[in-house]
């Protein structure tokens, strides 16, 4: 029966009734499968069968490494420095085909071991049973990280038995894992940078330790992305995909595609890479959950396209050959198997991926109980794969009758309990021999240094971590890794020595220097990135030339980017500056464009005039009207009324008449929507001083306009403006300016926005401009106590304000009137009175105070 014939049935009554599922769409008509259709039969099937019903490409086979009972239901798996193989076991998930018990605590962390070096595992320890959908792990720090919702923990074994002693709560909130386990947070991994990356949660996070060693956590947001699994290739970049989309990746850190919170386009997190995303199995797949969509399936009934593809994985690696090291393997359980990709070596900003297959993809599976769902590199190299091994992969909250029916025909919803880990490997491979287990933990500082320099790619990121979580302030450890810097026969030993040192917080200006120099490109990168530390330092002026140099001269495009991002962390001038010169030299990159505008935040304006007033900027170039279009939507998104103005006055009296069109199509992209869904105008505090609708070109004059209104402006809507300060305020004013430059602009910076991780924004926040009393307890009594800022969660303790009661109402009054705040001052009487109400207290105010 062909594909067509299936659609000329779709009218036809369900076979057999069947309540509506969660995953029906109203209006839809699924029809039935065609009644001669031959689908084979799906019995549950040990290892041995199972594994004679795949197909792999020439050159390679799998071999088992795992099976029930000794795993179960894994859904992801990695392996720690002792070369042990850590399994989670989502035993909870779809136990029928309604759901039922998917809360149940059967969840369980396992920890598999080859004790006899045949290459299966043979021990099993539960590090953490009685789990709810538990959903990744990373070992680190002597225990492992955890998704287990609704909370991210760490969960520390003390004694060494393998089973864990302590449990630290990371994050919390993360309730989607328990409700829609398809879309939440999973897949925990470190990344080069030292950091934990995530899939499908905008959060990493590491482990640090106070002046006082004291552990704690730091958690900073980052652009997120994906669905389900998580690879970091060997030069760190993160890759991701989802269902339908097998390939994206991070060419930069995706932290900094949040980093300006004006900035709403970034190019190159989370980009997308040319690839196919036709597959092509060994079976029909009729059990998919849209297969009854025109697209979904080909004539023949096998998957057409990606519908579930995960676990995106570089491998990092020889153990399929040299050839194969880099690729990227991607699975898809719904059409039982797992895909190939080869990356072209050209433009490193536009990533195309090549599809390895034959007539059918890398590794297929006849069995349609065969669900590959995770996969890593191992320690020799070799690709490692979870078979989930269930008949009900997809998720009542979005299975549709169509596949409910095959499901309950087939008896796909049992048996439960099983499961497999398979490895691939080169035909003819033997099973390496097992790591030793105490090699690694016993080897020493100076012999970890060692091991970062190693060909295996696996080992060097171990003895990178084992380094950062167990360095002492040894020497001579720092002395090596910065000799290894400057290994230009070895980049890689460079690019990890570099991490490895910012890691432990020894990286300084003559090994970025040195890094910098470096023949290879992947080296300057790194050198790059690792250089933003360096930034926030007294004397960065010195970095940030040398960055502004890469920038400008640098003939690799990544290196450059790296440098430029970089360059965003400095508030010196150096930057802008820096940022002046490449984008005049080429603003055709739009991911040097996004670099430098992610590093502009509450600076766009300013650099908006530094364009204007630059006799170079008068031409038009490619990349320049996009650059300018950038910022003027950033300046809208600030909303600053001088800047808004600036802005418009730029458009009406360009420097050159193509810059009025970039600017207001930027600017008024933001405009907010009304109740009917129409644009409401931009807000000005005057009409435009260089606005005349007789005098000005007229297509700019009728947009202005149309697109932004003042007071005074026939038919427009008056706008509630602040007063003005008296004569005495304004003092008071310009005093409170001094004030915060010394004592607070260093947290919140000049500009008022806060800065990630140190101080909150004071821009029109309700503790800036609201209660005044309030305010001035905070800033004499300090605050402590988690609290929340325009929806961002804080918990750091703010010391009180140590000057006079005077400058305090001076530096409050400065606040309540800058950045846009329009609040009224606070007056010196208001202060004294609030200090003669706190009778005399000394501890800090707490946040459930306020």
């Amino acid at each position: 029966m062909q594909r067509s014939a299936l659609l000329a049935l779709l009218v036809l009554p369900l076979a057999s009734p069947v309540v509506a599922q969660n995953g029906d769409r109203k209006g839809e008509t699924q029809g039935d499968l065609p009644t001669d259709l031959e689908i084979p039969p799906a019995p549950a099937l040990g290892p041995e069968a199972e594994h004679a019903t795949f197909e792999i490409q020439d050159g390679f086979e799998v071999q088992l490494v795992a099976a029930e009972p000794l795993v179960v239901d894994p859904v992801q798996l990695t392996f720690d420095e002792q070369g042990r193989l850590w399994v989670v076991e989502m035993r909870g998930y779809m136990q029928d085909a309604e759901g039922n018990g998917e809360l149940d605590p059967v969840g369980v962390i396992a920890v598999l071991t080859d004790t006899d070096g045949d290459g299966t595992m043979d021990e099993r320890t539960e590090f953490a049973t009685d789990l709810v959908l538990p959903r990744g792990v990373a070992p680190m720090h002597g225990g492992a990280l955890c998704v287990l919702p609704p909370e991210l923990v760490f969960l520390r074994d003390d004694d060494g038995d393998g089973v864990f002693d302590v449990r630290e709560v990371v994050a919390t909130g993360l309730t989607k894992g328990l409700d829609n386990p398809e879309h939440a947070i999973n897949s925990p991994m470190i990344g080069l940078d030292n950091w934990v990356h995530f899939a499908n949660w905008d959060r990493r996070v590491r482990r640090v330790f106070d002046e006082e060693g004291e552990p704690f956590w730091e958690v900073e947001r980052t652009r997120g992305g994906g669905q389900w699994g998580l690879g970091v290739d060997e030069l760190g970049r993160i890759h991701r995909n989802t269902n339908p989309n097998p390939l994206f990746v991070d060419l930069v850190p995706s932290r900094y595609g949040v980093r300006n919170r004006h900035q709403r386009r970034f190019e190159g997190v989370v980009k997308a890479i040319d690839a196919s995303n036709v597959v092509y199995p060994s079976r029909i797949n009729p059990g998919v959950n849209r297969g009854y969509q025109e697209r979904t399936l080909r004539d023949d009934f096998t998957l057409h396209y990606f519908t579930a593809a995960c676990a995106p994985t570089p491998l990092n690696g020889d153990g399929l050959g040299a050839n194969a090291r880099g690729d990227i393997f991607v699975a898809e359980p719904s059409g039982n198997l797992v895909k190939r990709y080869s990356l072209e070596s050209g433009d490193a900003l536009r990533p195309k991926a090549n599809s390895e297959h034959g007539p059918f993809d890398f590794w297929t599976s006849t069995d349609e109980r065969f669900r590959p769902v995770a996969m890593t590199t191992g320690p020799d190299g070799a690709l490692y794969v979870a078979d989930f091994y269930r008949g009900i992969i997809q998720h009542r909250v979005f299975m549709t009758t169509f596949l409910r029916k095959q499901v309950d025909a087939r008896g796909l919803a049992r048996p439960l309990g099983q499961g497999r880990i398979w490895r691939v490997v080169r035909s003819g491979t033997r099973p390496a021999a097992p790591v030793d287990g105490e090699a690694l933990l016993d080897a020493s500082l100076t012999e970890l240094v060692t091991h970062v320099g190693s060909d295996n790619a696996w080992l060097r990121a171990q003895a990178q971590r084992l380094l950062v979580e167990f360095f002492d302030g040894e020497a001579s450890v720092v002395e090596r890794l910065r000799a290894g810097v400057g290994a230009r026969h070895n980049p890689m030993r460079a690019v990890h020595s570099l991490h490895t040192l910012e890691g432990i917080g020894f990286i300084d200006l003559e090994t970025v220097a040195r890094g910098l120099a470096s023949p290879d490109a992947r080296v300057r990168a790194a050198a790059s990135e690792v250089s933003e530390g360096l930034l926030d330092l007294q004397g960065s002026e010195e970095t940030a030339a040398l960055l502004g140099q890469v920038a400008a001269t640098d003939e690799d495009a990544r290196v450059r980017a790296h440098a430029l991002l970089a360059l965003g962390d400095c508030p010196a001038d150096l930057a802008l500056d820096a940022f002046l010169d490449r984008m005049t030299a080429d603003a055709s990159s739009g991911l040097e464009r996004s670099a430098v505008v992610s590093g502009l935040e509450f600076r766009e304006a300013r650099f908006l005039e530094m364009l204007a007033g630059d006799e170079r900027w008068r031409a038009n170039a490619k990349g320049r009207p996009q650059l300018l279009k950038e910022l003027a939507s950033c300046v809208g998104r600030e909303g600053l009324a001088e800047h808004l103005a600036m802005v418009v006055d730029l458009a009406l009296e360009p420097p050159a008449r193509w810059w009025s069109r970039p600017l207001l199509d930027g600017l008024f992209e933001t405009r907010r929507k009304g109740p009917r869904g129409e644009r409401l105008p931009i807000a000005l505090r005057a009409m435009p001083a260089s606005f005349s609708p007789d005098g000005t070109e007229p297509t700019t004059a009728a947009a202005v306009d149309e697109g932004c209104t003042w007071p005074g402006k026939p038919g427009a809507v008056e706008i509630e403006l602040p007063r003005e300060l008296t004569a005495g305020e304004q003092v008071r004013y310009a005093r409170g300016a001094e004030v915060f430059a010394a004592a607070c602009a260093n947290c919140h910076q000049p500009h008022g926005g806060g800065d990630a991780g140190k101080a909150p924004t004071l821009r029109g926040t309700q503790y800036a401009v609201g209660d005044e009393r309030r305010l001035v307890s905070i800033l004499m009594h300090g605050l402590e106590g988690p609290l929340k800022i325009d929806g961002e969660a804080w918990n750091m303790a703010m010391p009180r304000f140590e000057g006079t009661d005077e400058q305090l109402a001076d530096v409050l009054t400065f606040v309540r009137r800058s950045w846009g705040n329009g609040a009224d001052p606070v007056t010196l009487e208001t202060v004294r009175d609030v200090r003669e109400e706190s009778g005399g207290r000394t501890r800090p105010l707490q946040t459930s105070e306020l």
